[in-house]
């Protein structure tokens, strides 16, 4: 591990793929497994009420059983899996921890014979902003600045285009494509700065 970090705090090796000189931010060059989320549309969203394990919402979007969308809640990405909809309504089983319930482990048992116990539910009418896309896809980090990465993924993606980049059990880091050299790497410029250190020791 010491080893690994050192080498990466201090690496200066340039990539072959673009111009050292005019970079803004430190590159370092990491090997890192994450899971890549092409975002196509937004749209705002109410969130009615939310466990540990889904949520209930509304939005003027048609949904399908089983796609995987974003919403963003207090400055926190939650990811899910359509389990249900009915009209403008819809089901999330959520996808990885859900920080805002990190610490409850409550129960509600149901007040009428035959309920069954689930998840404590916060009722909420919350306004939220949904993200949803194309299938997900794995991808490889290169390296990491504290604004940018290089990916490696199958396929090509153009542009302008806007992602979600999934490392680990980390929080989703949000971005736009830059660049895309058609052999299946591309450039990210990340929305908000990156934590660097924390994802190495993470990933340690």
């Amino acid at each position: 591990m010491l080893k690994r970090l050192t080498s990466f705090l201090f690496d200066t090796e340039p990539d072959p793929v673009a111009d050292t000189d005019k970079r803004q931010h430190k590159r370092h060059s990491v090997l890192l497994q994450a899971t890549l989320y092409p975002i196509d549309a937004y749209c705002d969203a109410v969130v009615h009420d939310l466990s540990m394990g889904g949520l209930m919402g509304e939005a003027e979007i048609t949904l399908a059983v089983g796609q995987v969308v974003h919403l963003t809640l207090e400055k926190t990405t939650l990811t899910g899996a359509v389990r249900w909809t009915r009209g403008q309504r819809f089901g999330l089983a959520l996808i990885g921890p859900n920080e805002i319930w990190s610490t409850l482990s409550e129960l509600e048992h149901g007040y009428c014979e035959g309920h069954q116990p689930r998840d404590r539910r916060l009722r909420l009418e919350t306004p939220v902003r949904l993200r949803t896309g194309r299938l997900p896809r794995p991808v490889t980090i290169r390296n990491l600045s504290q604004r940018g990465m290089l990916l490696e993924a199958a396929g090509t993606l153009e542009p302008g285009q806007h992602v979600l980049v999934h490392i680990s059990k980390r929080a989703l880091i949000a971005g736009t494509v830059q660049w895309c050299n058609g052999a299946g790497r591309l450039g990210i410029w990340s929305d908000e700065p990156i934590g660097i250190l924390s994802i190495m020791y993470s990933e340690g």
